[in-house]
């Protein structure tokens, strides 16, 4: 973690270690358990839980997981889009519009034919 306004200062991160922060970048722990890519999070105040939606490659999908706590602990996740749907899939960035809503909005893309699609995933 770090303020906007020191963004550019490396010194000022603060890194995760599974039980409080530290400026030691090697003390860093995992949040999320692998496989984990084209990572997406934020705060859906709807629910009053922090949202994660990502590709899983062992799963072929884009998934979504949930935590009380952006440390944590997360949900293993559910499939919102399967790659046998949609080949090639990738993606899973949230729009800001799921953030006050019973829904996860989010772009998905595919690597051939190239193209992105806005999908909306009610959850009530």
């Amino acid at each position: 973690r770090v303020g906007t306004s020191d963004l550019l200062d490396p010194a000022a991160y603060r890194y995760w270690t599974g039980e409080g922060w530290s400026d030691d970048p090697f003390a860093a722990a995992p949040v999320l358990r692998a496989p984990v890519a084209e990572l997406s999070v934020q705060f859906n105040r709807h629910f009053g839980q922090w949202f994660a939606v990502h590709l899983d490659e062992h799963r072929a999908a884009i998934v979504l997981r949930t935590a009380p706590e952006l440390t944590g602990p997360w949900t293993d996740g559910e499939v919102l889009v399967s790659g046998s749907e949609y080949p090639a899939l990738y993606g899973g960035f949230q729009h800001p519009w799921a953030a006050d809503r019973p829904a996860v909005y989010f772009t998905m893309s595919q690597w051939g034919p190239y193209n992105v699609d806005f999908f909306r995933a009610d959850l009530e």
